[in-house]
């Protein structure tokens, strides 16, 4: 760099001089570090081949490609003797292996899914080739109420059947040799899930591969065959007379084969916390029933009679969602994040399984509980009322916009507005029904997400002497 001072030496004119060298080609890969890692291993996620021009990019691509095993607690790449002026030199490869075994855990509390406790321990680099097995086993108990409709319902489940839990055996294979963008999982799946409407029981293995074609762009592809028992909570005896089939939920046993392809482009500039970019992504999965389910369904009084209704599968659920991060000044942030989903039945007599509805309330509607949101043609027709239906929808759209200041320190607060609906049958969608919600928050700053407090009235019903609204504790989604 050359410096020019004026003669008041008030201001400076600064100037670089670049001198290039001759082109550098790689004549050797020198690995340094690796003492339980597969050298092959090592050499085919190098980008970097014996005779290729050197380039820095490609050596930070390479060093990505390495991190991104999860086997190396650093990677980096650079030129053995960088003063040389020979025109083929040595490029050394440096690792640091991280510990093979590893053990965690750590709990949680939020008001929409209560305490959580979780313990894993896994194994990694496994034969030297950065193969994983993990075994992860979570609990959670709801403790604290704020809806009473979800405490009568979850008061009537014996105290020991409302524990929910989930154990997961992981196998991940992040190294395909010649395959250096492409990581593979399998999972084995136990859990039993409690939500507003119904209890799921659920065992599954799950297979997937995940592309990265580049550092911003994700692709993925799993096959997933899942066994699964429903169980409607706070339903009442119906008059089947005043429903629809379609209005009835699937409960009961089922056996389901799915297959989900995915995409995911981010654009942020951080992934915790970002203050400016984009995140899209979009999935879509095909899900359909390996053999029909049949459940008696009660009509009338007590002792009125049943009658049998059979329920299956073959549909295709589409997600796309968007989010953005717009920075003002230092600290001050307008972020904003919207989807839309849809179930689209392959098959007349398809319905959707509770768990691939869509629901929205807590911190996808701040104005509603979890999952409190009626879908809006069943709150029209008065079908939810009957208590043998769920508050699912086939469709939905879910906006939410909020301003993010800092208070102090870390705490920050926001100023949101959230809009969204949802609707049993697509074909009742109106844009015209989006019900908007208004509210305060506080933000608190950890380092890999946000504490987040937040209370949202719904617009559309306030009174001036009372007003429908929510309280949520969660960390932020968006």
């Amino acid at each position: 760099s050359q410096l020019r001072f004026s003669e008041d030496r008030t201001r400076v004119a600064v100037g670089f001089v670049f001198t290039e060298g001759p082109p550098v080609r790689v004549a050797a890969l020198e690995l340094r570090g690796a003492n339980r890692s597969s050298e092959e291993m090592i050499r085919d996620r190098v980008r970097l081949r014996v005779g290729d021009l050197y380039r820095p990019s490609v050596a930070r691509a390479s060093q990505d490609t390495l991190q991104a095993l999860d086997v190396f607690t650093s990677v980096s790449l650079g030129l053995k003797d960088p003063e040389d002026v020979s025109r083929a030199k040595t490029v050394v490869v440096s690792v640091q292996e991280r510990p093979r075994q590893f053990l965690g855990w750590g709990g949680g509390f939020s008001t929409g899914e209560g305490a959580r406790g979780a313990f894993e321990y896994g194994y990694r680099n496994l034969f030297g080739q950065a193969i994983g097995l993990s075994f992860r086993a979570q609990l959670g108990y709801q403790l604290v109420f704020l809806d009473p409709e979800i405490e009568a319902r979850y008061g009537a489940i014996p105290p020991g059947e409302r524990v929910e839990y989930q154990a997961v055996l992981a196998a991940t294979m992040p190294y395909l040799p010649g395959l250096p963008q492409l990581d593979a999982t399998l999972n084995l799946v136990v859990l039993q899930d409690l939500q507003r409407d119904f209890r799921l029981q659920k065992e599954g293995i799950v297979g997937s591969l995940v592309y990265r074609p580049q550092r911003r762009l994700t692709l993925t592809l799993s096959e997933e065959l899942e066994s699964s028992d429903f169980l409607l909570l706070g339903k009442d005896v119906v008059n089947i007379g005043n429903l629809s089939i379609s209005d009835l939920v699937p409960e009961g046993e089922n056996a389901l084969l799915s297959t989900s392809l995915g995409a995911t482009w981010d654009l942020r500039d951080r992934a915790f916390n970002p203050r400016s970019g984009l995140l899209l992504s979009l999935s879509t999965q095909w899900a359909r029933t390996l053999q029909d389910d049949s459940t008696e369904i009660q009509i009338g009084e007590s002792g009125a009679g049943t009658t049998t209704v059979t329920f299956r599968s073959n549909l295709l659920r589409m997600l796309v969602s968007a989010a953005f991060y717009l920075p003002f000044g230092r600290k001050v942030v307008l972020a904003g994040h919207g989807r839309y989903g849809r179930v689209i039945h392959l098959d007349p007599a398809s319905r959707s399984y509770p768990n691939r509805q869509f629901y929205l309330g807590g911190v996808s509607l701040r104005g509603f509980y979890e999952n409190q949101m009626i879908p809006q043609d069943l709150e029209d027709s008065g079908a939810a009322a009957t208590g043998i239906v769920s508050r699912g929808g086939d469709t939905f759209i879910a906006l939410q916009t909020e301003l993010r200041f800092p208070l102090v320190g870390d705490v920050f607060g926001a100023v949101f507005v959230d809009a969204g609906n949802l609707w049993r049958d697509p074909s009742q969608l109106d844009l015209k029904q989006i019900e908007p919600v208004a509210g305060l928050g506080l933000r608190f700053q950890t380092p890999v997400a946000s504490l987040g407090l937040d209370y949202g009235v719904r617009a559309l019903r306030f009174e001036p002497f009372g007003y429908e609204g929510a309280l949520q504790f969660s960390f932020q989604r968006f």
